[in-house]
């Protein structure tokens, strides 16, 4: 007897897709206005990766939540240390 085949992963493809989003907002920032922030669409990519993570858990696609979750993490991460770059802050 054949087994069912396993569902296909989007783990590696969620994952690059939100790098790729929070480097285009980082170069759009760079490039285009270096002052202006770019802190909200990096919290509104959070919390959309938090919804998109919360439907996958009631689906019941642990591997896809996970790398929402992990998404989640690394956007504000990210985000965070773009924040202490840009205002300078120093941590003694």
């Amino acid at each position: 007897m054949m087994e069912p085949a396993k569902p296909k992963s989007h783990f590696g493809r969620v994952l690059l897709i939100n790098l790729g989003l929070v480097l285009l907002l980082h170069l759009g920032r760079t490039l285009l206005a270096p002052e202006s922030g770019i802190y909200g669409a990096l919290f509104f990519l959070a919390i959309v990766d938090f919804m998109l993570f919360l439907i996958a858990l009631i689906s019941r696609r642990g591997e896809t939540g996970l790398a929402l979750l992990l998404s989640t993490l690394l956007v504000f991460m990210i985000g965070f240390s773009d924040c202490g770059t840009h205002f300078h802050l120093d941590v003694r």
